[in-house]
């Protein structure tokens, strides 16, 4: 089968920018790539090249506009750059990172479009909502949030999505949700979730002492770690406040917070573990780097995903299940389609239903291991990157092909 030439348009294309989002369009190039595919990436960054050297196939910085998948002026000037490669030599098809390609919709004879959906605004309304933690936000919310993103959704996404020739969704529950918020033709949905490389992500007993040492924990130790964001509603403060509520005492188990974020929120984490008599047993390592992540997972005995928002699906839960490493998570649609038997699900905000899945697997040493080989053996039945590779290959292929 013959090599496709792919444009993929995004405001997205580096961490930290876009999050979840970056590591989701850096897979999908990778994987393209990898199936002997020609990428070309059109991104709001504009040296995403430089801060992801591994990113394969060419990358074009839209150079003045700013990165926002809402942006007329990105939408304009990514059509541009479109249009000169396009008329050089054709695309045979669009990836475009949820409406980022807004502007291809006016564009005569263009080539089949599909929609990567990884978040969509219904979902950042009900997330933004969670923010609220007084009357003058509430009164910003209600006056300036909810309007303009009800307004992008209705106005530019949803008719976006129903124009496009297949839409890929990154989770189950985000087709799901398409379908009866946004009225779309099931037929043109494909769900390829998230996926992460079971060769880097892999159970290590050197790794885990690695990750042991660069944290002076010692051996024989409990720990519990959380990576991700520090936001108000990623629930690093629960994490906090469910570990003290769980270990009250003990000196044999840590917690380790990593991640980079809202130096705010970090600060207040770290008042909240000395409140609760914890500072010298919870650890803020700081952003970890891509080289540091495996040593990190394989440290802990468990990973707490304490957020609040609806998450599509986690690459940090998924990470840690490829290292097989058990997870705490809250009941939200996201973890509950990751962790499946790998793990234990309790309520947003229960620093009580927190604290006794900790104690739980702290106690059971064979729960442990049962649920780690289960995170591991989901991973690989599910979520391994080889057979995302294998799905969007095969959507691609049938996207140009016209089989939509």
């Amino acid at each position: 089968m013959r090599p496709l030439r792919i444009c993929l348009i995004t405001p997205y294309a580096s961490q930290p920018d876009g999050g979840g989002i970056s590591t989701h369009v850096g897979h999908v190039c990778r994987a393209l790539s990898s199936n002997g595919h020609d990428v070309t990436l059109i991104t709001g960054i504009k040296n995403a090249g430089s801060r992801n050297p591994d990113l394969p196939g060419r990358i074009h910085a839209v150079t003045s506009a700013p990165g926002d998948t809402f942006s007329p002026l990105f939408w304009k000037q990514s059509v541009g750059i479109f249009e000169t490669l396009h008329s050089e030599k054709p695309f045979d098809a669009v990836l475009s990172e949820g409406s980022s390609a807004q502007g291809l919709l006016l564009f005569k004879q263009r080539p089949p479009l599909a929609a990567l959906v990884h978040q969509f605004k219904p979902l950042h309304l009900f997330n933004n909502a969670l923010e609220i933690d007084g009357l003058r936000p509430l009164a910003s919310f209600l006056l300036r949030t909810a309007p303009r993103i009800l307004r992008d959704g209705l106005v530019h996404e949803r008719p976006f999505f129903r124009q496009s020739d297949m839409i890929l969704c990154g989770a189950e529950h985000i087709r799901r949700r398409l379908t009866s918020l946004y009225g779309l033709d099931g037929d043109r949905l494909r769900v390829i979730p998230n996926a992460v490389d079971t060769d880097l992500f892999r159970p290590d007993v050197a790794l885990r002492k690695r990750g042991r040492d660069s944290l002076n924990i010692p051996d024989g130790s409990f720990v519990a770690l959380s990576l991700g964001r520090f936001q108000k509603t990623k629930g690093m403060d629960i994490a906090v406040s469910s570990f003290a509520s769980a270990f009250k005492g003990r000196r044999d188990v840590f917690l380790v917070l990593a991640g980079g974020g809202d130096e705010g929120v970090k600060e207040y984490c770290r008042r909240r573990a000395q409140e609760l008599g914890v500072t010298d047993r919870t650890l803020f390592p700081g952003t970890i780097s891509p080289e540091g992540l495996p040593s990190l997972y394989n440290a802990a005995d468990v990973f707490l995903m304490p957020s609040v928002l609806i998450e599509v699906l986690s690459y940090s839960v998924l990470e840690a299940m490829s290292c097989g490493v058990p997870v705490i998570a809250t009941d939200r649609e996201g973890n509950r389609e990751a962790v499946g038997d790998a793990g234990a699900l309790f309520r947003p905000w229960d620093v009580d239903g927190g604290a006794k899945a900790l104690s739980l697997y702290e106690q059971d040493a064979e729960l442990r291991r049962k649920h780690g080989d289960h995170a591991r053996r989901r991973i690989l039945d599910r979520f391994d990157a080889r057979r995302f590779g294998r799905s969007y290959d095969e959507a691609v292929r049938s996207l140009a092909d016209g089989n939509r």
